[in-house]
């Protein structure tokens, strides 16, 4: 009777066990879907909105540079309306791998909204984001995406920038953003397909 007892209860604590780890897996799977966007696979806006403040707070403290870029392709709805849906959805796709290709493994490109994207390049001063956003611009220039309908999409991308330190001073990270995003109207009311740089 007591072995009975004591194989139930090692059954019991071995299957409680395996629900605690199974529940911990299905959490942490939660966690990394919700923290990446479901079309692009980059990083998504309610991650960005978690953990950006976070790193604005440590580069202030610590007197280090914080480039942000934010980027919005141009004419998208453009793409929907002419070329449907799909096509759209597979020119998001394709802008967001050539984003994430044009930074280093270290920087972060997340989808913000629509078709809006930001990258955030940790200890990157002005110049050198600008070279990076520049680049980034340049490669979606030469994109030519191919769709299910038949034939191949060219987009642009107006993109508008803004650095913490080396002159550049934000009391938050919404600060930041906010003046990158001022820079991205400027650079779509200017003709679109350019960066424009907070502070030049």
């Amino acid at each position: 009777m007591l072995v009975e007892t004591g194989l139930r209860t090692a059954a019991h604590a071995r299957e409680a066990t395996l629900a605690v780890k199974a529940l911990a897996e299905e959490t942490l799977s939660l966690e990394q879907r919700s923290s990446r966007d479901a079309l692009t696979g980059l990083l998504s806006r309610a991650y960005l909105d978690a953990e950006l403040p976070a790193v604005f707070e440590t580069a202030q403290a610590r007197g280090l540079y914080l480039t942000v870029a934010l980027g919005d392709i141009d004419h998208f709805k453009r793409v929907n309306d002419t070329r449907g849906h799909l096509a759209g959805d597979e020119v998001l796709s394709q802008v967001a791998r050539t984003l994430a290709g044009a930074v280093r493994r270290s920087d972060w490109v997340a989808r913000y909204g629509g078709q809006e994207f930001l990258v955030v390049l940790a200890g990157t001063a002005r110049e050198g984001g600008r070279a990076v956003t520049e680049r980034i611009r340049r490669k979606v220039e030469e994109l030519l995406v191919p769709v299910a309908a038949g034939g191949a999409v060219r987009v642009t991308i107006s993109l508008g920038q803004a650095t913490l330190g080396g002159g550049g001073s934000f009391d938050s990270a919404q600060a930041l953003l906010a003046a990158a995003d001022a820079c991205l109207n400027r650079a779509k009311r200017g003709g679109r397909n350019r960066v424009v740089t907070h502070g030049e």
